[in-house]
């Protein structure tokens, strides 16, 4: 069952049965799921948590509200994390799986290893699961694609969210790294030989990464905010303790009208506006922090840690905080023995052309 079917069953189900009851939602709320609510006339009134450092009393309150007050609630959830404590506390509270409340997300279900062509009831399917590697499926209609020729020397952990997609292409070496896409239709794409060696890789809602082949990342923490990309071209080599964060990590408000100003739902925002994207044969080095917005053409170097924002050109070299061009025309190789410009690759010793940088 597709996704936007679901969540309309799902808006079916609570019109049937919430009968005038104020609809809460216990976490996130699924804003595409609150227009199929809308739609029918149902109105969610507020979040409930069960921090209560974290609820404000307005839009956020404490849980502790349902507690036997099934004839005044109706209880949505749309988390697929910690399942199984959610409906056991809601339970707990007289509350009765449908009739007063609906869980919308799944129990996680994790391939066992060395499963080939494993799938399961909710659409998700994986073509194989190497033994040392641990793959969890919270959602529906998700596909993980790994080859049977890739290489993974330690641990190494993938879990996707709904509708969600992980393509790993042949010859791929990844020594340990933990990925999670935390949200719906992201995308993880590696291509052929490509090398990763501990690195942290988090996605949130129709995001993507992308790393073209024969590049490899060494220890790197990766974020893809909704709506943004991380995209690395072929032949890049990423250093030990960098970061690329495509977006902002947290909500910003204007305190004077008091409206969101990094919202991914802003209307007439720039699609992608936060990504990162590196052009070919580009070398970040040890500790750069590549920020939203940042764009790095061809065979250019990022220095140690540089603090990168905004365009740069093609063979180049990056560094500083914030960083500027040091030195135009340059090119580099991945051995510190060669002597001879041609170990660079001939389609990346160019001389400088592109614009500096832009705003």
């Amino acid at each position: 069952m597709k996704l936007a079917k679901y969540k309309e069953n799902c808006a079916e189900v609570i019109l049937n049965n919430y009968n005038g009851r104020c609809v809460v939602c216990y976490g996130d709320i699924d804003k595409e799921f609150e227009n199929y609510l809308n739609a029918k006339g149902i109105k969610i009134s507020f979040q409930v948590l069960r921090t209560k450092g974290l609820c404000d009393g307005v839009k956020n309150k404490y849980a502790g509200i349902l507690d036997n007050k099934a004839d005044e609630f109706y209880v949505i959830s749309t988390t697929s994390s910690d399942a199984a404590n959610v409906t056991d506390w809601i339970r707990k509270y007289g509350y009765e799986e449908r009739k007063d409340y609906l869980f919308m997300g799944v129990q996680p279900k994790s391939v066992p290893a060395n499963s080939v062509n494993w799938y399961d009831n909710n659409g998700n399917t994986c073509s194989y699961c190497p033994d040392n590697c641990k793959i969890i499926f919270a959602g529906h209609n998700s596909e993980v694609i790994i080859p049977t020729d890739i290489k993974i020397k330690k641990h190494f952990s993938i879990k996707v969210g709904e509708e969600c997609k992980v393509i790993i292409g042949e010859k791929a070496s990844i020594k340990e790294g933990d990925w999670f896409i935390n949200g719906d239709y992201g995308e993880i794409i590696l291509n052929s030989n490509v090398s990763i060696t501990e690195s942290d890789i988090i996605l949130y809602s129709n995001s993507r990464l992308i790393i073209e082949n024969k590049s490899s990342v060494f220890e790197t923490i990766i974020r893809a905010f909704p709506g943004n990309s991380v995209i690395i071209g072929k032949d890049c080599m990423i250093s030990q303790n960098t970061v690329l964060y495509a977006g902002d990590a947290h909500a910003i408000f204007d305190t004077q009208t008091r409206q969101r100003r990094n919202s991914p739902d802003i209307d007439g925002q720039e699609e992608g506006k936060y990504s990162i994207k590196l052009g070919d044969h580009v070398w970040v080095g040890m500790s750069a922090q590549l920020l939203n917005g940042t764009d790095i053409g061809s065979g250019s170097i990022v220095g140690i840690g540089a603090v990168v924002k905004g365009k740069f050109p093609n063979n180049c070299t990056i560094v500083g905080n914030p960083a500027h061009i040091a030195r135009k025309n340059v090119a580099w190789s991945r051995s510190i023995m060669d002597m001879d410009i041609s170990a660079c690759g001939e389609d990346y010793c160019n001389l400088t052309t592109e614009k500096e940088e832009n705003d």
